[in-house]
């Protein structure tokens, strides 16, 4: 087990000081002729003070780059460019758009089909009793709303007439009451 005190700690800080001001040697050389081609003197403190300049600068460049360009508006979370209402209604919109846009495919590809003459018409031969039940039961419905509006259209003509006979009776009633007054 570690056992830590102060006077091991202190021990270490002053080793590790002392070697962050350590001087260390950096050569590059031209490997074809040996000459050393750059030298450098570096310290560990002066490497650490590099690297961490060169990532702060990058952390604000990208910050820079992407609060003051349009790339802020593909950052998740961004509400500033469309709110919420907004963007419901379009997206309604673009499904409607696609339903039509499916519909007139549809639609373009069914009349490809009738020019060409590749029409497959279903043989109604093999329609089982409960289709064809189903199909007589759907005509009967269809004729009932039909004979029903008919009826309704019958009886609004009898309404509009009435109300035309009553219109003309109250004529009369004015004219009558006017002969009596006079």
């Amino acid at each position: 087990m570690f056992h830590f005190s102060i006077e091991r700690l202190r021990s270490y800080y002053r080793k590790l000081a002392k070697n962050l001001n350590a001087p260390y040697r950096l050569i590059v050389s031209n490997e074809e002729n040996g000459a050393s081609a750059l030298d450098f003197i570096l310290t560990k403190r002066s490497v650490y003070i590099l690297f961490s300049s060169v990532f702060v600068a990058l952390f604000i460049f990208y910050s820079v780059v992407i609060f003051y360009t349009p790339l802020k508006y593909y950052v998740p979370g961004n509400q500033q460019s469309i709110s919420r209402t907004e963007m419901i209604r379009i997206q309604k919109a673009c499904d409607s758009l696609i339903q039509l846009n499916k519909t007139r495919e549809l639609f373009v590809s069914n009349l490809l089909m009738v020019s060409s003459g590749k029409v497959a018409t279903p043989d109604t031969t093999l329609l089982s009793d409960i289709e064809i039940q189903k199909a007589l039961q759907h005509i009967e419905t269809s004729i009932d709303k039909a004979s029903n509006y008919e009826y309704l259209k019958v009886e609004q003509q009898k309404r509009l007439d009435s109300l035309k006979l009553a219109e003309a009776n109250k004529d009369n009633l004015l004219i009558k009451d006017s002969d009596i007054h006079e």
